[in-house]
Parts: C-alpha cells; structure tokens; sequence
C-alpha cells in the first residue's frame, strides 16, 4: 500500500495549453499527461512530501511560458523526523528555467501574448486532410535572441516525452531549428500560429555530415503524419540548401526508427536499384551510391534499409528466405567478430592455450547472442513489412 504522501508522477502531472477564449474548445486546449519522468523524480518516479498532489503545467501556446502550479492538500515540513518534501520547483529548474510560479505574473504574460507570431522562415506549407487545417514548417534564425529563448522554453517539454533527453547549447551555433506551426483562426479574423513541433539538428562542417538529434510533436498532434513531414522536410532542405554528404540520427528511439523507416523505404523504392531481383542477389555499392543521392542517407542506414527489403521479398520463398536468415547471421557475426580478441603471436604456448579455450567459450556465447539479435531484429520491422506491403500494393 502507497505512502498517502508520495505519488506517481505520471499520475499527477497535467500539462495544459491556455489559449485565447474563442479557441477554448479546440485540440489545443486538451489537457495531455507525461510519458515519462525518470530524469526529473528518479527511476521510480515518486514524489513524496504530498497529499492528493496535483502538478499543472500551464503553457501559453505562442511563446510557451509555462506557469508552475501545485495544488494539495497537506505537505510534509518535519526537519527533525527526516519527512521533507520534495522540492518540486527546483527540480522542474534545469528543464523549465524560465518558469513561474506566480499567477499574476503568468496572467501578465497571458495579456501581452502574441498569437500571431512565428519564428523562421517558411520552408513549406501543406494542409492536414483529416480537419483540413493549415500547417507551416520554418526553419528559424540562429542568431534570433527572441527565437532562442523561446526554443529554450519550448525544449523543457522533451524530458517527459524522449528517453535519456538533454538540453541542447543554443550559443553553439552549429545547430539548426525547424518548427512545425499550425494555423488557428482567431476570434477576431486574425490568424495566430501555434507551434506545435521541432527539429534540431547539428551539422558537422569538417566532415559534411549532419545529425538529427531531437525531433518531437507534441502529443496531441502526433499519429498524424506531421513527424514524417518534419522528418522530410528536413531531408530536402540539407540536400538542397546545405548539401551535406549523409545525414545521422541521435541515439533514436523505436517509434522515431520506424517513421524514418518508412519514410526511407518510400522514398528508395521508386529506384530500380532497390527492385526485388537486385536485392535478393545482394547488397551493393550502387544501392549506397541511390540511396544518398535521393535523400544523403548513410551508409548505416542503408544496409538497414537493405535487411527489411530483401526480408519482404523472400518472406513467401522459404529457400531465399533462409538465405536471408544465414546472410543476417553472417552479418551479426562479422560485428562481433571484429570486438573479439586475437591470438596474439608473442604469447607463450600455454598462454595460448587459454586464450583459445577462452574463444571457444567467447564464440558459443556469440552463436547464442547472433540467434538472439536476428530474431530480435526480425521482430522489430513488423511494423515497417506491412507498411511495405501496403505501399506495394498501391503501386
């Protein structure tokens, strides 16, 4: 049974986006809890020191101030028995340094927002087919101080939605932006826009190479396409605009891989490089040579690419099908092959003795690791070969 003074932080947090009163009914205005909270409360997520705790975060949706609001019914303040509690405020800080805490000073805010405001320059524009709203991407101005102190703002939110998130070094000027805003109309027949996304991304000038490091929606807008929109359009933009050699990903996380995924596959599939007869005979430089002249992607990802097309064409043969699986462990089994030690020449005989000993052992814990990696990565595409199928089909 719980402590009455801790609480799931998942459980008690609310974010809520204010927006003007004509729009109360909106998406926006749906109220959306956190996925996670580990780097803030701790691996368990508790907050102790509160009875019937309620943490609501309330965002302004053009400039994302956020107001810090606790409400409860009882706190723990005892010093002398140990029973403190947490100092939900501090740890909020590192993420939400801009934040406050008063209502006067959050409704002051309020009074001078500007919902029309939208940083960048437009890059694209498209409309959404569900509700027929109107969207924006921009990419914005790294020497933008007002630009940079919103992103500030706005960056908080990722501790609660990506795993292992950080704060991003806005001075560093290396990094770009791109934000995804969504038209509403205004009671007044204005038009604001509400930033609903972003994109950062680093580019390694030395190399030529560019890293995507975050990319996130917010929750409410998400399962609609507009991360694969964002995704893509910042293919388009450093394969026109900056040229770089490849572009990278950030220590991605499931659901982002299977987006790029199928962004990736859908934009290689039209070269006849990737039709089923060439990728069941095997992987080849000309495949890496298409793939990063359609949309710079790495060579990583290509073979990628490469295992979920050659496991959908041989899927109904179950002779090229075990091909593909003794080609996929050869393949497991090369990587760990190149971490394993060698026999180094200098050693005495019976130090070779037990370095070999030592490598049968090593090599029947790989045998088990490779069965293990395969089935795992076979597990992981499902989603990817049904996207494939669907596609396909449609062609």
């Amino acid at each position: 049974m719980m402590n009455p003074f801790t609480v799931k932080a998942l459980d008690s947090i609310i974010f809520q986006m204010d927006m003007p009163d004509d729009q109360r009914f909106s998406q926006f205005t749906k109220m959306f809890r956190p996925k996670m909270a580990h780097q803030i409360f701790g691996c368990n997520e508790i907050i102790t020191g509160y009875r019937n705790l309620q943490i609501t975060l309330n965002i302004l949706p053009n400039s994302f101030h956020v107001r810090l609001n606790l409400i409860y019914d009882e706190m723990l303040n005892n010093s002398r028995r140990g029973e403190i509690a947490d100092n939900i405020g501090e740890k909020f800080m590192e993420w939400f340094p801009h934040k406050t805490d008063s209502y006067e000073a959050y409704e002051d805010l309020k009074a001078k927002e500007d919902y029309t405001k939208m940083f960048g320059h437009n890059i694209v524009s498209f409309k959404d087919e569900t509700e027929k709203s109107k969207f924006h991407i921009t990419v914005c101005d790294r020497k933008d101080l007002d630009f940079l102190e919103f992103h500030k703002r706005f960056q908080g939110l990722i501790v609660f939605f990506i795993d292992a998130a950080s704060i991003i070094d806005v001075t560093d000027r290396n990094w770009y932006y791109f934000y995804v805003y969504k038209d509403v109309k205004l009671g007044d027949k204005r038009v604001g826009h509400f930033p609903i996304g972003f994109c950062t991304v680093y580019n390694f000038i030395a190399s030529g190479k560019v890293r995507i490091a975050q990319l996130f929606i917010l929750p409410n807008f998400q399962m609609r396409g507009l991360g694969t929109r964002l995704l893509g359009t910042v293919y388009k933009y450093f394969n026109a605009v900056i040229n770089a050699q490849y572009i990278t990903v950030e220590s991605p996380c499931e659901e982002f891989t299977i987006m790029r995924d199928k962004l990736d596959l859908q934009l290689i599939l039209n070269n006849s490089v990737f039709n089923s007869m060439n990728v069941i005979v095997g992987y080849s430089l000309k495949m890496e040579t298409a793939a990063k002249m359609i949309c710079k992607i790495c060579p990583t990802q290509i073979k990628h690419l490469y295992y979920i097309l050659r496991c959908f064409y041989t899927k109904g043969d179950p002779e090229q099908y075990e091909k593909f699986i003794m080609y996929m462990k050869k393949e497991v089994h090369f990587t760990y092959k190149k971490k394993l030690s060698r026999v180094k020449t200098t050693m005495n005989e019976e130090e070779k003795i037990t370095r070999l000993k030592r490598i049968i052992v090593e090599d029947c814990l790989v045998s088990r690791r490779i069965h293990n990696d395969v089935k795992k990565f076979l597990k992981s595409i499902k989603p990817q070969l049904i996207f494939l199928a669907r596609v396909l089909k449609e062609k």
